[in-house]
């Protein structure tokens, strides 16, 4: 009898240290620690990270951080932002410095395969183009010879301007910066001719930089259609799962027409999806380490997706912003969420 107390005691220990290191180490950390760790950019990208006169970070990408922070610990103030240039994001999360990068970071294979990082589902989709002044008269990327480029230093934006201008056999010069913000100061300045950008983030500098819109042209050519997602290390893939599950459930609450308006309302609602999708159902947050309820948390507090493109860089912004490539499939986007079983 003795032996077998000894056997099942056992057993239940192996049982609850399985059930405790199932969360993964980085989810246990953040939970330990009380707060998310998230890389933004040092000095702001404006609709994705920007700082307001009261010091909070604001926009698109630092939506997503806090709706991960939700989702694990109830609250978006949980989500705290560790500024830093392009070339240090990937050193801080391979030393754990920070938890995950949310800097719209395109999923590449050698960050992939090389770099050893995971690549949540994109949640947003975007490609590198040029801005060039006006009065150089120029209307096609296939016309910049002999160009000086100013470039964010430590991006594939910087690969990709290269790789096409070699390709055209054009001359050129790249001009790195590691602040997005310096790269665009030089251009202002004319000490480059062009500047090579993440499309949507062109776009968005021109519109703040409205006195010199009518003088900046962003040119037609599309270098590639980059999938954005969130990254973290290799070697958790619960906590890659986890990721991936809040980034689909914001999708998912659009399609549904969730909102942080009525989602109380619709926790009722007859419709299965909704209710396994806002905790109504049990079972959404189990395999994830998470209360049921953590879907509705996030959709409460921070909204589902249009909600938070719309007040960063759509209609409600000062951006206005089309979603272009990302808008839900059925709009004749590419956006989608996996299946919510």
């Amino acid at each position: 009898m003795k032996l077998n107390i000894a056997l099942i005691c056992g057993l239940l220990f192996a049982s609850s240290l399985q059930e405790a290191s199932a969360q993964g180490p980085t989810l246990d950390a953040i939970k330990q620690r009380g707060s998310l760790q998230c890389s933004t950019i040092a000095g702001g990208s404006p609709g994705f990270f920007e700082l307001d006169d009261k010091g909070r970070w604001n926009g698109f990408d630092s939506e997503i951080c806090r709706a991960v922070a939700t989702a694990i610990l109830g609250a978006p103030d949980k989500a705290v932002f560790v500024p830093l240039s392009w070339p240090q994001r990937f050193p801080a999360l391979q030393s754990g410095s920070v938890d995950i990068v949310v800097n719209h970071t395109s999923w590449t294979l050698q960050r992939n395969s090389v770099l050893g990082f995971q690549f949540t589902l994109p949640y947003f989709f975007g490609g590198t183009q040029f801005m060039i002044k006006k009065r150089a008269g120029v209307t096609s990327a296939a016309q910049l010879d002999g160009v000086t480029v100013c470039v964010p230093a430590g991006t594939t934006t910087e690969r990709l301007a290269a790789d096409y201008l070699a390709s055209k056999k054009l001359n050129f010069r790249m001009l790195p910066f590691e602040k997005t913000e310096d790269a665009r100061a030089a251009y202002l300045a004319d000490r480059c001719d062009t500047i090579a950008g993440w499309g949507p983030t062109l776009a968005v500098f021109g519109v703040r930089r409205s006195r010199d819109a009518a003088e900046n042209i962003v040119l037609p050519e599309v270098l590639t259609n980059e999938p954005v997602s969130a990254v973290v290390r290799q070697g958790d893939e619960k906590f890659l799962i986890l990721v991936n599950w809040v980034i689909a459930a914001l999708i998912e609450a659009e399609e549904l027409g969730i909102t942080s308006a009525n989602v109380d309302s619709m926790k009722g609602h007859a419709d299965p999806r909704v209710a396994r999708l806002l905790g109504s159902q049990p079972g959404l947050g189990k395999g994830l380490g998470l209360r049921d309820s953590w879907a509705y948390d996030v959709i409460k507090q921070i909204g589902n997706y249009s909600e938070i493109f719309g007040r960063n860089l759509g209609a409600g912004s000062a951006y206005n912003l089309p979603r272009g490539l990302t808008r839900l499939w059925r709009d004749g986007g590419v956006l989608y969420a996996p299946v919510f079983d």
